[in-house]
């Protein structure tokens, strides 16, 4: 049994269980990803909230950067997902 999840339902669950883990452009851009992600693989995702905040991190370049002791995002795309927020210096990264 499936439930489809709106971008309100998504942001809502994250706001109850983890306030914290992402921002509110942040949440905007994990939820696009994850809708072009069935969108193009015809494969629906579990939601789970708690996964996401274990698998992706939201924080500034920099500090990702500087996580993975790397020079530019080029290089951490090549080792990761990541998915930039615009208009800030924030980006969301697969941490595994």
């Amino acid at each position: 049994m499936k439930k489809t999840v709106n971008f309100y339902d998504f942001r809502n669950a994250f706001l109850d269980i983890r306030p914290e883990n992402f921002s509110f452009e942040g949440l905007r851009v994990l939820w696009e990803y994850f809708e072009e992600y069935e969108n193009t693989t015809n494969i629906d995702i579990d939601f789970d909230p708690i996964g996401i905040c274990i698998d992706f991190m939201e924080c500034t370049i920099s500090e990702a950067l500087e996580e993975y002791d790397l020079s530019s995002v080029e290089e951490l795309e090549n080792e990761t997902i990541v998915l930039t927020i615009p208009q800030t210096d924030r980006i969301i990264y697969l941490t595994y």
